[in-house]
């Protein structure tokens, strides 16, 4: 018999296992086209679930009632001279601090092309200390100057996030918007595995 879905408090529903928004369902892509593609508005779409279904009616929200993401938008062409340029500080943080790279998310911004998003996940109780840890190492660079500040108060903030999130009743709560097609890596690694076990290669 099929079990109903769990409620948290205030009428809140357990998200389905496969329908959980992982870091990894927000990885960037900069191996052309290794990760499925998917286009601005999913992408933004599923950066929502995965704070949403965290936090639920405990997200924090704007004077307007609006959710408040934890993220800072910076330039598209700032973000490409962090990657590609002269100093590429953030294509360093990939090669020599990988632990780091992870404390990430990067999110085209639907509403404003010109622009990308900079958040944490809050998975971590210390997300961000990696990256502290790395940037101070150019604390004499104006990027590492310019990004310490902006890594050290997002980790607070996200910190703060997960703090509230462990406090919940339920850990994920089901997001309503989410994509009809959505189901998240763990769950399809899962099914593949479950595939290749069945296969009449494995069999006995």
């Amino acid at each position: 018999m099929a079990r109903e879905p769990e409620s948290g408090e205030k009428g809140e529903v357990a998200e389905r296992p496969e329908r959980v928004v992982y870091p990894e369902d927000l990885a960037l892509d900069l191996f052309d086209g290794a990760l499925p593609s998917i286009s601005l508005r999913q992408r933004a779409l599923l950066f929502e679930a995965y704070f949403t279904q965290r936090l639920g009616k405990d997200l924090p929200r704007t004077s307007r009632s609006e959710p408040a993401f934890p993220a800072i938008r910076i330039d598209r062409q700032l973000f490409r001279e962090l990657l590609e340029g002269e100093y590429p500080i953030w294509a360093r943080m990939l090669d020599e601090s990988p632990d780091a790279w992870t404390e990430w998310f990067v999110i085209d911004s639907a509403e404003d092309p010109a622009s990308v998003l900079l958040s944490m996940p809050i998975e971590d109780p210390a997300v961000g200390e990696q990256s502290l840890g790395f940037l101070t190492r150019f604390s004499d660079h104006p990027q590492g100057r310019m990004l310490i500040p902006v890594c050290r108060e997002l980790a607070s903030a996200c910190q703060a996030l997960h703090r509230r999130w462990r406090a919940r009743p339920l850990p994920f709560v089901r997001f309503d918007q989410h994509l009809e097609e959505f189901v998240n890596r763990r769950t399809r690694l899962l099914q593949l595995q479950e595939l290749v076990a069945r296969s009449p290669a494995n069999g006995s």
